[in-house]
């Protein structure tokens, strides 16, 4: 597996979905989607080539933070996932559940708000650990098979990833940065295009603590 990502280098004015999740190229997700202008995001990204899901900003000052529920406003996001829809149906409670996968990290720039509130930006793809074969044999041996038996044992996950977990090192050590209970904060330290090796130092440490 040597490029997850396929998409083009960049897009004009995608939708965007910010939320505080931390989702990598070649990971699945599943949202729970019921305010008006994200229905709308739905029907926009359906048909064209997805919307972007992020939790990063940066302040009229020039310091970065994570979004929250208030103040969007004020701030301007800096960079998310690129994300296609798999799958949507609607949950037990009536409310849509789409499923969806990460297909690039990008940059994004000239956000811009609509009148109802929907974010919208200009993208351009930027390279990821992620996304870059490589050998490792601890991985492979010792935390691919985890990983694998976690996601088997999980109802949600096992619906998401329906093919045969991989066992490729990076592919393996971004999905444990998703599911482990880490601020995103702290995770998004990894999106650095050269931080493999710190990831997987941090995913041991969580592990075998």
């Amino acid at each position: 597996m040597n490029k997850i990502n396929n998409c083009a280098t960049s897009v004009s004015n995608l939708p965007v979905f910010p939320l505080p999740v931390f989702i990598l190229p070649g990971g699945k997700m599943r949202l729970r989607i019921f305010e008006a202008r994200y229905l709308k995001m739905i029907g926009i990204a359906s048909s064209s080539q997805g919307f972007v899901i992020t939790s990063s900003m940066t302040s009229s000052e020039g310091t970065s933070s994570m979004i929250s529920s208030e103040g969007e406003s004020h701030k301007q996001f800096t960079w998310g996932s690129l994300v296609t829809i798999e799958d949507f149906a609607q949950g037990h409670d009536g409310i849509l559940e789409v499923d969806v996968s990460c297909t690039a990290l990008v940059r994004l720039r000239n956000v811009t708000i609509d009148k109802d509130s929907l974010h919208f930006a200009d993208t351009e793809v930027f390279a990821h650990w992620s996304e870059q074969a490589r050998e490792d044999s601890f991985v492979r041996q010792s935390l691919a098979p985890t990983l694998a038996d976690i996601i088997s044992r999980d109802a949600m996950l096992s619906s998401l990833y329906t093919e045969q977990i991989s066992d490729e090192p990076a592919w393996v050590i971004a999905r444990w940065l998703e599911l482990l209970p880490v601020a995103a904060s702290v995770k998004a330290n990894f999106v650095i295009e050269q931080s493999f090796e710190q990831a997987k130092a941090f995913v041991k440490s969580i592990i075998y603590k």
